[in-house]
């Protein structure tokens, strides 16, 4: 449901404070809350997991939800990130004809209102990244461009994983005219990201300088809403939890291929092959634990891969290419390659030919840096957008041959699924840009799509794919005739669980119903001797968790 434009009222989930005129931004949600409900006793029970089958990707995926305010046009993400729980997105909407930034939050699968996040200046472009776990430092950051007289200024603000909009910051120098690629408002063209932030909450991003024609990576400390500018080659920055920034990779001045890096806030400029004459399609792969990938082609079109296995190290990097791995077939060459990596190094590079007639996706397998076997994924010419979780198992969505829909591919032990229709029955969409996927660290994913206008909207597919956990608790005492409480932590990455989803299966030696529902339940045992419980957890999804609980009473 599009929602109305931001004024203050009460929310479903909570309520929303707006003080227009001030940086004070706040869904009053509340702070994140996982259910854990223990007794003063100590566990006494012996207590055995029942493994859920592994859910389908079609059996997670929820029905779109359309984003946007009403009485703006022509929305275009800008961004989405997803920690436990919740999510931001970013969007740039026309509003009476000037383009204006909001934000978007969402907890337990449902958004809020978007809030305005610029200063009231046309806006020019904007990026969001975050972290998938929710980060000490806030769940993610929104920058952007906008025109302030003639010259453009860069812009950023914190979002925080309870739901506040932290203050405006300039990070552009106020010499500077800045140009900052966040995303492509017409047709975003993504063979880089503008912004990143690790799981600690540090962040960096890249802009150029057009009044003194020089490049930029600025970085942001965890807890600090203040940047850092350092002057060097940066185009498509990833940042490791050790706060070390890949920033680009391509050509230098003398025409060698290179990387420049920030290494312990220091730049750091390597040639990586000496022998290469750099090409284009550059793209820069790196893992939160250091591992880095450089990716491209060189200027007769041969396909390249490099890995330094940790980006800070003085050691050199390891050819490990050609990135396609024999799988383009001859005559035609590498477009579009993009990486994405866990802590270990292990994940996915995904690429397709320029083949016009008949053209061909593909992904290669990556173990601790390295690629190894793949195949060929989509028939289409569709750029693929890979994430991957904390466990390294990748998610790609990518639109289909008509660009008129899409589909979201889970991979399980390096193999792809099936493809799974994004949004069944929604109109004419695509899969714009790496800007439109995001997935937590259990694996559930959010996926963003531009829907046909006019006007041209957003839409929001979350998929649920992970199960909830429990942790029940028992007294360590139990007399027969004695009212006890049976308690039972739950927690679920995507979304809270309710007392309603926590069912115990009682023995009939217990007084009372056989089956009954929420996180605490008193009972009384008739007799003594020893009784199994089951105590069972299921989201609205349909992943189920249980756990038996053997209890002795006296």
């Amino acid at each position: 449901m599009v929602s109305q434009p931001p004024s203050p009222r009460l929310v479903s989930g909570g309520s929303l404070v707006w003080v227009e005129g001030t940086s004070a931004i706040r869904w009053g949600f509340g702070a994140r809350v996982i259910r854990r409900v223990f007794g003063s006793g100590v566990l006494a029970c012996a207590v055995a997991l029942v493994a859920a089958p592994v859910p389908s990707a079609s059996a997670g995926l929820l029905r779109q939800l359309s984003l946007g305010t009403a009485g703006a046009s022509n929305a275009v993400n800008v961004g989405a990130t997803m920690g436990p729980d919740r999510a931001w997105v970013g969007l740039v909407q026309t509003v009476g004809g000037v383009k204006r930034l909001y934000a978007d939050f969402a907890l337990n699968g449902r958004f809020g209102r978007p809030v305005v996040a610029d200063r009231g200046n046309p806006v020019v472009n904007a990026g969001l990244a975050g972290s998938a776990d929710g980060g000490s430092g806030g769940n993610a950051v929104l920058a952007w461009t906008e025109l302030v007289g003639n010259v453009h200024v860069l812009f950023a603000r914190s979002l925080s994983s309870n739901g506040t909009v932290g203050p405006v910051v300039q990070v552009s120098a106020a010499n500077q005219d800045a140009v900052f690629d966040g995303a492509d408002m017409l047709v975003p063209f993504d063979r880089t990201h503008a912004i990143a932030m690790n799981d600690k909450g540090a962040a960096a991003l890249c802009y150029f300088d057009a009044a003194g024609m020089q490049s930029f990576l600025a970085t942001l400390a965890p807890h600090s809403n203040q940047w850092a500018t350092h002057q060097m080659a940066c185009s498509d920055p990833h940042i490791d939890t050790a706060g070390d920034v890949f920033a680009s990779v391509g050509a230098d001045a003398n025409n060698k291929f290179s990387a420049a890096m920030l290494i312990g806030g220091q730049v750091r400029t390597e040639i990586i092959d000496s022998n290469v004459n750099p090409g284009d399609e550059f793209a820069v792969g790196l893992g939160a634990g250091g591992t880095a990938l450089a990716l491209g082609r060189d200027n007769n079109q041969k396909p390249l891969a490099y890995l330094k296995p940790n980006l800070a190290s003085s050691g050199g990097w390891e050819n490990v290419g050609p990135l396609d791995g024999g799988l383009i077939p001859s005559g035609f060459s590498l477009e579009d390659p993009f990486a994405a990596l866990d802590a270990h190094g292990n994940g996915i590079v995904v690429f397709r030919d320029n083949n016009n007639n008949n053209p061909e996706g593909y992904y290669r397998s990556v173990v601790a840096g390295t690629p190894m076997g793949g195949a060929v994924l989509d028939h289409s010419m569709s750029r693929l957008r890979p994430v991957v979780n904390a466990l390294g198992t990748p998610f790609v969505a990518y639109s289909a041959a008509d660009f008129n829909s899409g589909f979201l591919n889970i991979f399980n032990a390096g193999v792809p699924g099936s493809a799974v229709p994004l949004a069944p029955g929604l109109g004419p969409y695509d899969v714009p840009s790496l800007t439109s996927i995001a997935v937590d660290a259990g694996g559930d994913v959010l996926v963003l799509l531009s829907v046909a206008g006019p006007p041209q909207t957003v839409a929001a597919v979350f998929g649920d794919f992970s199960s909830p956990t429990l942790r029940p608790v028992v007294p360590r005492r139990i007399r027969a005739g004695r009212r006890v409480l049976l308690r039972s932590g739950a927690a679920d990455a995507f979304a809270e669980p309710s007392n309603s989803e926590i069912r115990w299966n009682l023995p009939s030696a217990v007084r009372g119903r056989r089956s009954t529902t929420g996180l605490s339940i008193p009972v009384t045992f008739r007799k003594r001797g020893r009784f199994r419980i089951i105590v069972t957890a299921t989201d609205p999804q349909g992943h189920r968790t249980s756990k038996t609980l053997t209890v002795r009473v006296s």
